[in-house]
């Protein structure tokens, strides 16, 4: 006698998700497979990003300790899956499409990872993070300068 007759989907093969979204298996929730069967897809494909991530976490300037890079590496990776984690069962609970809650984070994450390996390797000489902290800046400066033009035009009219 089998312990218990329902499984979960977290305990189907991929085979078996895809079958069950396919075939509408009494018992099992339709947007919890859909759920499940992207957040599979996302962490599969997320494995193709993780060494565009992992080089410029690697080049170290002599100024700048390792263990910074280590701990910032770290913490993507801990926020990304969290996120993922978030996504998941939001889309469980058929509050966001699975395309919004993990898709989203995915393409983030992988252009991300994608651009960062790109700065590290067309300019050999600066820091990829200095790079991209430096584009944040100057596009939160180029937003506060919009914003404060937005504000001043409406005190003026």
């Amino acid at each position: 006698e089998p312990f218990r007759t329902e499984r979960k989907e977290s305990e189907l093969s991929l085979l078996q998700l895809i079958r069950a979204y396919v075939e509408e298996t009494p018992g099992v929730d339709r947007e919890d497979v859909l759920a499940e069967l992207n957040y599979r897809i996302v962490r599969t494909l997320t494995v193709l990003f993780l060494p565009l991530l992992a080089i410029p976490m690697g080049l170290t300037s002599r100024r700048q300790p390792t263990s910074v890079r280590i701990v910032v590496g770290i913490a993507i990776l801990i926020v990304y899956y969290q996120a993922l984690q978030f996504g998941k069962d939001m889309a469980e609970n058929s509050r966001v499409s699975p395309f919004m809650a993990l898709w989203v984070p995915f393409l983030v994450f992988s252009m991300g990872s994608t651009y960062l390996f790109y700065v590290a390797n067309s300019r050999l000489n600066r820091d990829p993070f200095a790079v991209v902290f430096g584009t944040i800046d100057d596009s939160w400066r180029w937003i506060k300068g919009r914003w404060f033009m937005l504000f001043r035009r409406g005190r003026t009219a």
